[in-house]
Order: C-alpha cells, then structure tokens, then sequence
C-alpha cells in the first residue's frame, strides 16, 4: 500500500491529477494506514475515522458548479507572483521581461500578471524569450492573468472604469480588455484569465455591484467562447460574492480564484469554500511580507528543520493544496520558491499548530475584499 507522504508529494508534483484522483488515493491510503496525525500534517483537518469520513463526504458531494469546472485546466502546482511596486503605489513593469525569463529559467510553469501591474507586454516578451532560446514551449507553460481592477485614486488608475460606473456596460468593458491582455502579451490565448476584484473599493449600491459582477463574468465567458482564453475565474472574491454570481445562469463556472493566504491570514473557510465549490486556490502574497519571514517562531522552526522560513510557508500552503505564487526579482530566490513547493518539507502536526498562532487579521497585505458590496 502507497503511502500518505508519497502520495502526497505526487499530488504536488503532478499537475494533471484530479481532485477526484486524489480523493480516491486518500482513501486508500486511510484504508491502509489509518494514520491520521499524517493526514493532519498535511493541512486535513480530522483525527479520528469519523472526522474522515466526514471530511471525505464533504469533499466528494456533488455541487452543480463543480460539475461544470473547467476539466481541461491543469494549474501547475507553484507559480511566479510579479507584481513590483508599493501597494496601491507605483508599479515596476521593467522588472517584468527579466522576472519571468528568470523564472522559466528557474522551473516555474505558471506566469501571473495583470492589467493593473502595467507589465503585460514585458512579462509577455520575457516568455518569448525563453521559448526562442529554447527553455520552453510555450504549450508547457500556463500564463495567468487579471482584468477588472477597481479605480485606485492614488495612482490615477482609471483602466477599468466599468468596474464601478453605472453608465458603461461592464460585459464589453471586461471583453475589451482580455482582447488587450491578449495583445500585450502576444502568447497566443492566455490560459486564464481572473477578474482582479469582485466590485469598487469605495462602492455603496449593493445592487449596482452585483449587477457588475455578473455583467464582469458575461465578459470572460463571451471571452473564452471565442477562443481568447482556456480557462476563467475570479480574484478576492468572497463566498458572498461567488455565491452571488451562481444566482444567474451562469455558462462557465470559475475554474480557479486567487485570494491572500499566508500565516497571518490562513483564510481557512474561504480556502475550504472555494475548494468545495470546485475552484483550485491560488495564493498570492503566500510569505506574507518581509516581516513573516523575521518572525521568531518560523525562525525558530526554520533552524529546527535545517531550512528557511520561506520554505516552511511555502510548503504549509502546498499541503493545503493551495497553489502560491510567489514573488522575487533574485534569480536565486526565484529557485529556492520552486524548490520549496516541488519538494516541500515535512511539518509535525505540532509545526502545524504553531503556525497557527502567528493568524492576524490586521496584518493583511492587500484590500480586505469583504468590505466590498
């Protein structure tokens, strides 16, 4: 009989595998093993057969939108992050040719950009690159990006107006702007594209927001329809508002969202949520910022383990099947993140409540996305 560590790390190096191929392999190895402070290590949270058993219902229970997923997406298992810049400041596009070259370099399948980082067209030139140099086709690499960011004052951005004006028609205006992402990136149809927020930042009509966020995925289903994109999900979306969108017919269902996870802000029922909901999550800013990784319990815990702390979060996340997508402009750290989740370190269930005590929800790095209407 296979064991839980074995299958576990084919599951974080094989990107092909189904989330039904992998409930299959944990009941085998629960069947065989009966293990379950193991199953616990790995971000499963039961510890008796009953708990299992539950947990395994919950996880097999059919939902009308896991039925209609997109099958044909295969979402690495780490991706490179290549936002530069100050939250809501001024953004670095330049980095974006050499970061994502260095990052194919690197091992990294999984490209994420955005309109609102303003480096479609360098990130887009940095994958062209590697593939004339012959590091990769382009067939093995999955380029992920985001449409539909709200007005940010403080940086004059006013890209997508749609998000939040009742006068312009946020379908055509999300449609619109895949067809840009398509141009600036020039790689031929992106394999997924998120709406970057569920609504404005500062909006105060709850309906008109709604209204958006439905018109905003009409978008991107006219967008896939046609070829432009494989696959399409959301971005800091909360249940609240993807369980809005399923109040419409909806053609396509959200393959995939991109939300904040890291040790100060675990999110676990949303991370449980969407999961169930049939959505891979993404996570971006997954080391939770320069000050997580000076933090005296991962430090502690680093040198314990004959690693960084980086590897430990990184690792965390993978086990939670989460897909993070981290960021750097070193070549060397670019390395050290692709490494850290193909081959992960092994975490005691006690490193797992540990990392527990560092959740603080005031030490979130972007927008809290359930202020948003």
């Amino acid at each position: 009989m296979l064991q839980f560590d074995h299958l576990v790390m084919n599951w974080a190096k094989n990107a092909q595998i189904s989330s039904n191929a992998k409930i299959d392999l944990l009941k085998k190895c629960i069947d065989g093993t009966n293990n379950y402070d193991q199953v616990f290590k790995r971000g499963v949270p039961v510890e008796t057969k009953e708990e299992m058993n539950t947990y395994l219902e919950e996880l097999e229970s059919p939902t009308p939108e896991s039925k209609k997923n997109d099958p044909d997406m295969k979402l690495p298992p780490v991706g490179m992050g290549s936002y530069v810049g100050d939250l809501f400041g001024h953004t670095s596009p330049d980095h974006g040719r050499d970061m994502a070259y260095e990052g194919i370099k690197a091992g990294f399948r999984l490209i994420d950009c955005a309109m609102y980082y303003q480096n479609e067209e360098t990130i887009g030139l940095g994958i062209q690159d590697a593939i004339s140099e012959g590091v990769v086709v382009r067939e093995d690499l999955f380029v992920c990006t985001k449409v539909a960011h709200p007005n940010v004052e403080r940086t004059n951005y006013k890209d997508s107006p749609y998000v939040a004006d009742p006068d312009l028609d946020a379908t055509s205006g999300v449609y619109n702007d895949v067809k840009k992402s398509v141009e600036n990136l020039s790689v031929g149809p992106i394999d997924l594209v998120l709406l970057h927020w569920p609504g404005d930042f500062d909006g105060t009509d709850a309906d008109l927001a709604k209204a958006k966020r439905i018109a905003m995925w009409r978008g991107l289903e006219q967008a896939k329809e046609d070829g432009l994109v494989k696959s399409i999900g959301v971005s800091n979306f909360t249940l609240f508002h993807y369980d809005q969108l399923l109040e419409s017919e909806l053609k396509h269902y959200p393959a995939a969202t991109q939300i904040e996870v890291n040790p100060y802000i675990p999110n676990t029922e949303l991370v449980l949520g969407c999961q169930k909901r049939g959505m891979e999550v993404m996570a971006y800013c997954p080391l939770g910022g320069a000050k997580a990784l000076k933090e005296e319990l991962l430090v502690t815990m680093a040198e314990t383990l004959s690693t960084t702390p980086a590897n430990i979060i990184l690792s965390w996340l993978a086990g939670r099947s989460i897909v993070p997508i981290p960021q750097s402009t070193k070549p060397e750290r670019l390395a050290s993140n692709f490494l850290a989740v193909m081959e992960p370190v092994e975490l005691s269930r006690e490193n797992i409540e540990k990392l527990a005590q560092l959740a603080d929800p005031d030490m979130r790095i972007c927008p809290n996305p359930a202020n948003i209407l």
